[in-house]
This record gives C-alpha cells, sequence and structure tokens, in this order.
C-alpha cells in the first residue's frame, strides 16, 4: 500500500495534467490496484483514469535505480551539506555522483516506465491516461522534447494519451507524447 506522500504525488500529477491539458474533470478518489484500476480516478461526463509514475535518470548498469531511489530518499529525509545543497552521494566512493549523459539516462528511464505501464491492463474506467512526472531538474524543456521524440509507445497499450510532466521556470508543461506530441503550459 503507497504511503500518503506517494498518493499525493499520485494525486497532484494527475490534477496538473488534468489542468494544463483543460479537461473538465474533478478528483473523484484513488484507484484501488486490487482491481485493476488506475492510481487516480477523475470523474466528468464519464470516468477517467490516470496512471502516475515518475522518472528520473538511469543510473548506472549495475545500480539501474540509484537516482530515483536517492530522489525518494530525500522526499521522505531531505539532506543538505554545509552550502546547504543536496547532493547525491555514491555508496562505493563517497563522493558526489555528478550527471554525465543526463538526457540518454532520462530517456532510458522515460522509456522503462511506459514500457512497464503498458504491459498492464486496467479496468473500471472510460478513458485511461498515463502521467510520468519527470523530477530532472537540472534539464531544460527543449531537452524533455528531445527525449519525447526518441521515446517507443507501443502499438498496442491502453492508452489514450501519454504525458510527461515537468516542471519550468514559470510553473509546470504537460508535453503529451501520444497520441502526437504537443506541450500545455502552465
Amino acid at each position: 500500500m503507497p504511503n500518503q506522500k506517494q498518493l499525493d504525488h499520485e494525486k497532484f500529477t494527475a490534477q496538473k495534467i488534468v489542468s494544463l491539458f483543460g479537461e473538465a474533470a474533478q478528483f473523484d478518489r484513488w484507484g484501488d490496484p486490487n482491481q485493476r484500476e488506475p492510481d487516480v480516478i477523475f470523474s466528468a461526463k464519464d470516468i477517467l483514469g490516470i496512471e502516475v509514475t515518475l522518472a528520473s535518470y538511469q543510473g548506472d548498469q549495475d545500480d539501474p535505480d540509484f537516482y530515483v531511489r536517492e530522489q525518494w530518499k530525500f522526499v521522505k529525509e531531505p539532506t543538505f551539506d554545509e552550502q546547504g545543497i543536496h547532493r547525491t552521494i555514491d555508496p562505493k566512493t563517497g563522493r558526489s555522483k555528478g550527471g554525465d549523459r543526463m538526457i540518454e539516462r532520462l530517456q532510458v528511464r522515460c522509456q522503462k516506465a511506459i514500457d512497464q505501464k503498458c504491459s498492464k491492463t486496467y479496468q473500471g474506467i472510460d478513458r485511461l491516461w498515463l502521467g510520468i512526472y519527470v523530477w530532472a531538474p537540472p534539464t531544460e524543456p527543449h531537452e524533455h522534447d528531445l527525449v519525447a521524440q526518441n521515446l517507443v509507445v507501443p502499438n498496442l497499450n491502453p492508452f489514450g494519451r501519454l504525458f510527461l510532466l515537468h516542471r519550468i521556470v514559470t510553473g509546470y508543461r504537460a508535453l503529451q507524447i501520444f497520441p502526437v506530441i504537443t506541450s500545455y503550459i502552465s
């Protein structure tokens, strides 16, 4: 069972996408995974379900979940160094782990999220969207466009729309990557 922070994050992500897209739907409830429902359920003229996941930079080959694991640690218990900066520390070297090949790492993680979610089946809704919250602060909006252009959405998938949600200077941007690439900005 997800903790409250995860539920709040899923609801925030789904509501932000609905708002940016201009969908006239209201939060109804969290989905029931035991009933194969998506994470967040909205009511409108029909039932809209949004499955939410997180993507960040793919870690090293020997530790692919490094960045995501470190981010969840930070969300649960923020830590800062003497300069007031949060640094991701490599457990093997004890040194700050820098960001080489960031766009490539981000694309790999987003593709894994798409592949994983597209392989699932969902029920109890009329329409289904996928929202991927992309936590990649150093990545510029035009770099998200590059990631989106290189993602492959399976021909057979349960989603009517797929979005990458990420922060921009003025707020948030929902970058629809399926069925066509379109940008919605707050």
